[in-house]
């Protein structure tokens, strides 16, 4: 079977790496293309994945996107008639339902924030791929077309969880003392179609705060130019020296598992942290994930809506184990699965028989870039 995967966003490179040596190691062919947008080539880099890269994210405004869609739709389809693919998958590429509709070609599209914009998605795709957590009222609510809807148990960050290998060293590759809490920060997307700009003043918020904690080191990982910008405003203007903001992608699950808190815009790193255990909070200020309210209800995540809830994040240290590992789950068969019977143009089903899942093993690099 010949397999075209489309990734837009650094946090589905971690998602689609063991989709990729699984259906690679069942005898598939599998063309990856890439979107350069906040450190999504660097990370395929990392993984050695081999992907061709179409064209860049358009930033802000609506016009830009839609033009920007547009563009890279046409490219993809130059690109993807040679090798005439049996089957789509995206998490949330919109190019990539455009172009597999346009084509004729049979795709899935995962996601888990059933509140962003899904117009595209709902007509083109043929079949939506969620969480379990996501129940019919949910995606009704949302507008979702409930025929098209197939479900997984479990998150999807469980696809790769189960690999992780704590590395004690990490902490001091960073230069982080040891007697210093490391809090973490992921701005929230200034660019979404969905960004609500009083998370920009909750990060400010907690940027400023680290004057008043001088014993703690702030980790800043921008998507954005203009998240990066945003912050390097607030140091400079506060003489920050405690703050620093890293602009090469970094062993992100290391990062979130050996920080002391994670204190996230994005929906992605919000869940690594909380299902490692590491104290979770979320600046996220636009209409709540049911996944997060989920890990809300559990325990596992908190959040704060006003730049004073950030006076209430611990700043301290926190004990993690160097032995640690996640239990295995099905979640990777599950979502193998489920591409499968997309190709077939099966009806979806709310249930993936589970099967034994095989580790990662990455591929080699080699990478094209194609711009619209």
């Amino acid at each position: 079977m010949r397999v075209w995967i489309d990734i837009d966003n650094s946090p589905h490179v971690p998602f689609f790496a063991p989709v990729i040596t699984q259906l690679r190691s069942e005898g598939n062919s599998v063309l990856v293309t890439a979107r350069e947008y906040a450190q999504t080539r660097q990370m395929l880099d990392n993984a050695g994945i081999k992907y061709v890269s179409v064209s860049s994210h358009a930033g802000a405004g609506t016009l830009k996107k839609v033009a920007n869609l547009a563009g890279r739709s046409v490219a993809l389809a130059r690109l993807v008639r040679s090798f005439k693919p049996d089957v789509a998958a995206s998490h949330g590429s919109r190019a990539l339902s455009l172009t597999a509709k346009a084509m004729g070609i049979p795709s899935v599209v995962f996601f888990d924030y059933e509140w962003t914009e899904m117009h595209i998605f709902k007509r083109c795709a043929d079949m939506l791929v969620c969480p379990a957590v996501l129940s019919d009222g949910i995606l009704t609510q949302a507008g979702l077309p409930l025929k098209k809807i197939s479900r997984y148990n479990g998150f999807k960050e469980e696809l790769y969880l189960p690999d992780f290998v704590p590395d004690p060293t990490f902490r001091e590759s960073l230069g982080i003392p040891h007697h210093s809490p490391m809090i973490t920060i992921r701005p929230s997307s200034m660019t979404s179609n969905y960004h609500d700009r009083r998370s920009e003043d909750i990060l400010a918020a907690l940027v400023r705060r680290f004057k008043h904690e001088p014993d703690a080191r702030g980790i800043v990982t921008p998507r954005t130019r203009t998240d990066r910008d945003f912050v390097q405003h607030i140091i400079e203007s506060e003489q920050l020296t405690n703050v620093r903001i890293m602009d090469e992608a970094l062993p992100g699950l290391q990062l979130l598992y050996w920080s002391d808190v994670v204190v996230s815009g994005g929906g992605t790193m919000n869940r690594e942290a909380a299902l490692l255990g590491t104290p979770t909070v979320s600046m996220f200020t636009g209409r709540r994930p049911a996944i997060d309210e989920y890990l809300s209800r559990e325990g596992k995540l908190r959040f704060v809506e006003q730049p004073v809830d950030i006076d209430t994040v611990p700043f301290r240290r926190q004990r993690r184990r160097d032995a640690y590992r996640y239990p295995a789950t099905t979640v990777r068969r599950d979502i193998v699965d489920v591409i499968y019977r997309c190709a077939r143009r099966t009806a979806p089903s709310a249930h993936v028989a589970p099967q034994q899942s095989t580790p990662l093993i990455p591929t080699q690099k080699n990478t094209l870039s194609i711009d619209t």
